[in-house]
C-alpha cells in the first residue's frame, strides 16, 4: 500500500479480525482502529492486547521500540476506549513518532458521551499524574505539584448533540499530548464524567435494554480521528476511525442537536 495523500483521511477498511482491524500501513507507520474491550498492550492478569495480536500477525514487531511487548505503538487506549491507534515499524520511526508526540504536533480527536448536559465549549487546562505508583485513577492538579509526578494538560471541550430523553451530551473532545485518563479525568474535573465511568464520579449508567448490555464498553469514548505531519513535516495526514456499529446506534436511539 502507497503512502496516504496529504490531508486526506484514510478509510480503507479490512474485516474486523483481532482486536482491531487496520485503517492504513506502509514501510514506516501503522494505524489501526481499536475495539474496546481490549488492553492497548499486555498486562498482568489480562488476556489477549492488541500488542499481542500485532505480535501475531507482525512478529518482527518485537524490534520497532525498546519494549518488544508493546509491538511498536506510540499511544494507547483504555480498555473500554475504541478508536485509532499509530504504532512504527522500526525504532527510527518510532523516535520520530514520538517526538511529533512531545512537541503537540499529533491532534486527537474524540467522540465521548458525558453525564449531564454541557451547553458551552469549555477548555481544560492543568497537570494531570497519578498520585502513588499503580495508582488505579489520576488526579487533577490546578497548579504543578512539587514532586513533579504530573504533567501538563491540555482538553478541549465542544458539546455536538444533547439527549432527548436522558441527561448526557455527545461531545467532541480534542487533545494533543494524550496523558493517562486524561480525557476521563477532565470531563470529570469540569463535572461532566463520561457517562457509565464510574473510576471517575459518574452516577448514572448507560441507558440500555437488557439485550445490549453484553454489546457496550462502561462507557463512550472513541478516538475518532488523529492528523499529524506525515510523511512529511509540511503535509498534515489525517486518519480516521468509523464509530463502532453499537456506539452509532446509541446516538441515534438517544440524542438530538442542542438547537432543535
Amino acid at each position: 500500500m502507497g503512502r496516504p495523500t496529504a490531508g486526506k483521511s484514510q478509510s480503507n477498511q479490512k474485516p474486523m479480525s483481532y482486536s482491531f482491524n487496520v485503517v492504513y500501513e506502509d514501510e514506516a507507520i501503522f494505524v489501526l482502529n481499536k475495539s474496546a474491550n481490549f488492553h492497548s498492550v499486555s498486562i498482568s492478569g489480562s488476556s489477549n492486547s492488541v500488542a499481542d495480536d500485532l505480535l501475531s500477525k507482525w512478529p518482527e514487531l518485537k524490534d520497532a521500540c525498546k519494549n518488544p511487548k508493546d509491538a511498536g505503538l506510540i499511544n494507547r487506549l483504555d480498555y473500554a476506549t475504541s478508536g485509532i491507534l499509530i504504532g512504527a515499524k522500526s525504532k527510527a520511526w518510532h523516535q520520530k513518532l514520538t517526538q511529533m508526540g512531545k512537541k503537540g504536533l499529533i491532534k486527537k480527536d474524540y467522540l465521548a458521551v458525558l453525564e449531564g448536559q454541557l451547553k458551552v465549549q469549555q477548555k481544560v487546562c492543568n497537570y494531570i499524574g497519578s498520585p502513588y505508583r499503580r495508582s488505579k485513577k489520576v488526579k487533577v492538579y490546578k497548579k504543578e505539584p512539587p514532586k513533579g509526578r504530573a504533567l501538563l494538560s491540555n482538553t478541549l471541550f465542544e458539546p455536538v448533540t444533547l439527549s432527548s430523553r436522558y441527561a448526557l451530551t455527545v461531545c467532541a473532545i480534542t487533545i494533543f499530548q494524550g496523558r493517562r485518563h486524561q480525557i476521563r479525568a477532565h470531563s470529570s474535573f469540569l463535572g461532566f464524567p463520561l457517562l457509565g465511568d464510574e473510576l471517575y464520579g459518574s452516577r448514572e449508567n448507560l441507558p440500555l435494554s437488557l439485550s445490549d448490555k453484553f454489546r457496550f464498553p462502561p462507557f463512550l469514548l472513541h478516538a475518532a480521528r488523529v492528523s499529524l505531519p506525515y510523511p512529511k513535516q509540511t503535509e498534515t495526514t489525517c486518519f480516521n476511525a468509523p464509530l463502532p456499529e453499537y456506539f452509532a446506534s446509541f446516538l441515534k436511539s438517544t440524542t438530538k442537536s442542542p438547537q432543535d
